[in-house]
């Protein structure tokens, strides 16, 4: 498996809103050997995030669409264990810290996908609550 992510970021303070926030595109190709088992070898697809931070809080917003397989998302690499071909999705998430490395999250994520054997597209929705700490 390779794969190639150029991202550009800007930061930006909004106009009559206190805080800042900033925006990211990326563009992910995946390229895979043949032992992989998808009929196709390449996968590409591009997405857009926006983060906006307001004291402790931090709203994430991301929506993304083209063809991605192993869950390829946020400059990471998670190999789920199925041959589903992700078509579209968007998520969105709100954090807040505690301190420098407590924080809390909750989440919602939809996403458009092809299963292995299906014919028809399935769609799913994901709700996330979560408690971080970094050490």
């Amino acid at each position: 498996v390779l794969q190639f992510s150029p991202h550009f970021t800007t930061y930006f303070y909004p106009i009559l809103v206190p805080g800042y926030a900033d925006f990211t595109t990326r563009y992910n190709s995946i390229f895979l050997s043949d032992s992989t088992g998808f009929d196709k070898s390449s996968f590409h697809n591009i997405e857009a995030t926006i983060n906006y931070y307001f004291g402790s809080f931090v709203f994430n917003s991301r929506i993304w669409t083209g063809e991605s397989v192993l869950g390829v998302f946020d400059s990471g690499h998670v190999i789920y264990n199925s041959k589903d071909i992700l078509k579209t999705g968007i998520a969105s998430s709100l954090t807040y810290y505690f301190t420098k490395q407590l924080s809390s999250t909750v989440g919602y994520q939809y996403q458009i996908l092809r299963g292995e054997s299906e014919t028809a597209d399935t769609n799913f929705g994901k709700l996330t609550i979560m408690a971080g700490y970094s050490f």
